[in-house]
């Protein structure tokens, strides 16, 4: 039995240019079935006649994760082959399929399309851990808490119409428009991993639009970011400055992203990591000012000491903000003029305000072009929720970083 692999971007869902999943198509007598490679490209990225990437900073990361998968799937059929050649021929190309899968990533594709809705959400959140399970988790109570028929809920179940039936519920308890929204977001992102793992070829979201209001900018001004950097602090706080400004410097990088470095992630002067919400490569240049922080805080096994000494990310980060609150300075009491009181000067603070206010000093302070700003973050252009990676040179966000920077450090700034 014949059985031609082929790399397959699948853009059958696709949006604009948003990353989509790379795929191995098996093929035989006709008939076709997917492997999913563990990647995801952007379509402009992708040479469809010649089924290979094209030149691009994360190409030589992209080939060999095809590569790998390709080969891995190709020796795989060759030893199913040597067990029993007989069974392989009466196989169907899905069959075959679901067996690499179980022999490859322990998978096992579920025979009923449009199935268990209950029971793809708990796969679905098997991929997730820390803070981004726990959010996923609280969804599926507020599931359970609207219908105790919860467990035997199927995809074709959830449909438009209760899907409206979920948000005025949940409007009863929650007035806040964007709290609904997350767990809408949650839901659809289980159908989005269904419809991936073809678990389902249902999609309510069509249809239903989830809705939002803009929330309130996190970021402070300029000269608020030049005061945490030269402010005096007691000797505990210095290391909570330290990590603050090095997620400024590094453009906004996440604490769970900054915890898992280790020398491994310094190439060639910059940062390189997956980021753990997106699956996607960035890639930072190491300016100066962020090189003195690693080096202050070197750890053993991490890059940052911090890594080394805590738990995990997020007993880190609950004390992290905390500390941030506390950054200000000693004054005489009012009200008793012999006593001296600490006022702290931020007392909202927190991790994300060092990647909104470099963006806004970017753009207001620093005449960065919105693109350029998005491509820093990470963001895609002109998406309402710009949430997916995009492609491009670095040389354009290497050079507004430096600009951000030295406009802090300035200290009569035009």
């Amino acid at each position: 039995m014949k059985i031609t692999i082929k790399p397959y971007l699948d853009t059958r869902r696709s949006v604009g240019d948003a990353p989509v999943n790379m795929m191995l198509s098996l093929t035989s007598h006709g008939k076709s079935a997917l492997i999913p490679v563990g990647i995801k490209i952007s379509p402009s990225l992708w040479d469809k006649s010649k089924q290979a990437v094209m030149r691009c900073p994360q190409k030589a990361y992209f080939d060999k994760a095809i590569s790998d998968r390709y080969y891995a799937v190709q020796e795989m059929i060759s030893r199913i082959s040597e067990e029993n050649e007989v069974l392989l021929r009466k196989l169907t190309i899905t069959e075959i399929k679901n067996i690499i899968l179980e022999r490859l990533d322990g998978k096992k594709e579920k025979k009923e399309r449009n199935g268990s809705f209950a029971l793809g959400y708990k796969k679905f959140l098997e991929t997730k851990q820390g803070r981004t399970r726990m959010i996923y988790d609280t969804t599926w109570k507020r599931i359970c808490e609207f219908t105790d028929m919860a467990e035997r809920l199927d995809f074709e179940d959830v449909s438009v119409k209760w899907l409206n039936e979920f948000n005025d519920y949940m409007a009863e308890r929650s007035p806040a428009q964007n709290a609904r929204s997350i767990h809408l977001r949650n839901i659809r992102a289980v159908f989005n991993y269904a419809l991936d793992e073809e678990l389902t070829d249902l999609y309510p979201f069509r249809k239903f639009k989830i809705r939002s209001t803009q929330t309130m900018k996190r970021s402070l001004s300029a000269e608020d970011i030049r005061t945490i950097a030269t402010m005096p602090l007691l000797p505990w706080q210095e290391e909570y400055r330290d990590v603050f400004m090095l997620i400024f410097y590094l453009i906004g990088i996440n604490i769970v992203d900054l915890f898992k470095l280790t020398d491994k992630n310094m190439q060639n002067g910059r940062i390189v990591y997956i980021r753990s919400k997106t699956k996607k490569i960035y890639s930072i240049k190491i300016e100066p000012e962020a090189m003195e922080i690693l080096k202050k805080r070197k750890g053993k096994t991490h890059l940052l000491d911090i890594a080394d000494r805590y738990k995990d990310h997020t007993n880190f980060t609950s004390r992290f903000n905390k500390a941030l609150k506390t950054f200000g300075t000693w004054e005489v009491d009012p009200h008793h003029k012999q006593k001296i009181k600490y006022k702290p000067y931020w007392d909202f603070l927190s991790s994300y305000w060092a990647r909104h206010s470099w963006a806004t000093i970017a753009y207001n302070d620093c005449n960065i072009p919105v693109d350029v700003i998005s491509q820093a973050l990470g963001h895609s252009i002109g998406n309402k929720v710009t949430m997916v990676y995009i492609n491009t040179d670095s040389k354009k966000v290497d050079a507004a970083n430096r600009k951000v920077i030295d406009f802090i450090k300035a200290k009569n700034p035009i």
